[in-house]
């Protein structure tokens, strides 16, 4: 708001009050309402009012010449009782003061009422009672037990770095392919951040994949995550055309039972973007925000080192760049009731994380993703990705 603005606002009561005093003094000098007509009538009318005072002083002086001793007796109890009262009036006066300064500093909105400062959490489920896809009634239990579950299933850089032929630079191209490969056959985000889940999990999990297996990996755990989540997940000659025929049909359906073998079938997992959902409604985004938040995550999927960060972190990192860059609190008590972190839990995530978005590298498939209309073009944005220096938190939200 502009400084005019804000002025004008906020002295908008003192000038009330001002007036009101003003038409008060107006009030007691016409002598009690307003006086009109012409003025030498006027000036007559107080003359004749003058000589009729005068007359009527004269009388009441010789009326009361007899009592004039006990008149002069009398003055300095009149004069001590008018001192007296004029303390008191004075006292009045100021406190009457104090209490409109204490009405102006408090705003025009107030009504001179002291407004607390500190912002509330809001129930952001209270206008989704009677739908029943909400499921508010146990919506809670069921993200405390996908925050239980996140530290299960946790995973780590050295999912990538312990591997002897794939190095980490290879794990973000792959990512990089399937971003767009996901894009090109419409499938659900969900799809995508379930394939990198499963990909990170079985390279834990098999410690000598080889460079020309990391692409039949990358397609595998795609098509295990399509027919997880898609109604109509995509035919595996598809597939092998994304590929350029560099695998063949029996291959992917041999991998496809060899990684669901070494997950012993387990993909129910919590994902960023299921905090991510859950986060952005805490937030009360907008389209502009979630545009922008799901920006930011899918660059985190690229690097290896993101995953030292537990999913509901890097859901709540990337909510606070969007909220951040587009003229929002960056935290909200909203949030933080609802996601159970502070600011400072976010530190070491937001660091890594603005890091990642500062690298100029050539992985294009993200960027060029969310630089299109259809993503609001927020790639396109000048992003603040300054990071305050303060220390990591010392809460277990990373390894």
């Amino acid at each position: 708001m502009p400084a005019a603005q804000a002025g004008g606002k906020a002295a908008a009561p003192r000038r009330a009050a001002l007036g009101d005093i003003t038409n008060d003094v107006h009030k007691q000098n016409n002598g009690g309402g307003k006086q009109s007509g012409h003025p030498t009538k006027v000036y007559a009318t107080r003359s004749k009012s003058r000589e009729a005072r005068s007359s009527s002083s004269s009388e009441n002086a010789q009326q009361q010449a007899p009592h004039s001793s006990a008149a002069v007796a009398s003055k300095p109890a009149a004069a001590a009782a008018q001192q007296q009262a004029g303390s008191a009036g004075a006292a009045k006066a100021s406190a009457a003061r104090a209490g409109a300064s204490q009405a102006a500093a408090a705003g025009p909105s107030s009504g001179g009422a002291v407004v607390p400062s500190a912002r509330s959490a809001n129930d952001i489920d209270e206008r989704d009672r009677k739908e029943p896809l909400a499921v508010t009634e146990y919506v809670e239990d069921l993200y405390s037990y996908l925050r239980a579950q996140e530290q299960v299933t946790r995973l780590s850089p050295a999912a990538i770095e312990d591997q002897e032929h794939v190095s980490a630079r290879m794990f973000a191209i792959l990512v990089d392919w399937l971003v767009e490969v996901h894009l090109r056959f419409r499938l659900v985000p969900d799809t995508l951040y379930l394939t990198v889940y499963v990909i990170a999990r079985y390279l834990a999990l098999t410690p000598a994949v080889t460079r020309s297996n990391l692409q039949l990996v990358g397609v595998t755990a795609l098509l295990l995550a399509s027919k997880y989540e898609e109604i109509y997940p995509p035919e595996i000659r598809d597939l092998v055309y994304m590929t350029d025929k560099a695998y063949t049909k029996e291959q992917i359906l041999d991998m496809e039972t060899e990684m669901l073998n070494r997950l012993e079938f387990r993909i129910t997992v919590p994902t960023t973007y299921c905090f991510l959902l859950r986060y952005l409604k805490a937030a009360h985004a907008d389209r502009r925000i979630v545009q922008l938040s799901c920006y930011v995550a899918e660059r985190m999927l690229q690097e290896a080192r993101m995953l030292r960060h537990l999913p509901s972190v890097a859901a709540c990192a990337a909510i606070y760049l969007a909220r951040r860059n587009l003229g929002r609190n960056a935290w909200s008590p909203t949030l933080e009731k609802y996601t159970g972190y502070v600011e400072a839990d976010l530190a070491s995530c937001l660091r890594d994380t603005c890091e990642l978005m500062a690298a100029c590298g050539d992985l294009k498939a993200v960027r060029s993703k969310f630089t299109s209309k259809q993503f609001g073009a927020v790639a396109t944005m000048d992003i603040d990705l300054s990071c305050d220096d303060e220390e990591e938190s010392d809460a277990d939200i990373s390894i």
